[in-house]
């Protein structure tokens, strides 16, 4: 089944920060292990798929390296994204993030995501 929250983090992208929505993501027929990140400006969408649990272990610590970092904090979850077009940070309130990924855990527990791989997906590939 698939899992949707959405959300509305403060977005930083240089000197300006705005609110944009976003719609959290997590479809195990698709990837067990990943989540998407569906950003939502006017009339856009801009997708990023990060691991389930590089978000999960951001919610304790500053995890992450290269394109994707999340940091913890108090009461928010920074999620700092970068790529070849600019980098941003988006600030995710942290019950957001939590129910979320809590929702997802329930769906499919942690080591039993290869399990919901349809390999039929993948002809030639032996499960």
């Amino acid at each position: 089944m698939k899992i949707t929250w959405l959300a509305e983090p403060m977005v930083k992208t240089g000197a300006v920060s705005y609110r944009i929505p976003v719609r959290m993501e997590y479809d195990p027929a698709y990837d067990p292990y990943a989540v998407a990140l569906r950003f939502l400006p006017a009339g856009r969408v801009l997708t990023w798929l990060l691991a389930r649990d590089l978000l999960r272990d951001g919610l304790s610590r500053m995890a992450g390296e290269g394109d994707v970092q999340v940091t913890p904090g108090a009461v928010t979850v920074g999620v700092h994204l970068c790529s070849d077009a600019g980098e941003a940070l988006a600030v995710f309130a942290r019950d957001d993030v939590t129910q979320f990924l809590r929702s997802t855990y329930i769906e499919v527990p942690d080591g039993t995501e290869a399990g919901h791989i349809d390999w039929d997906r993948f002809p030639g590939v032996a499960a």
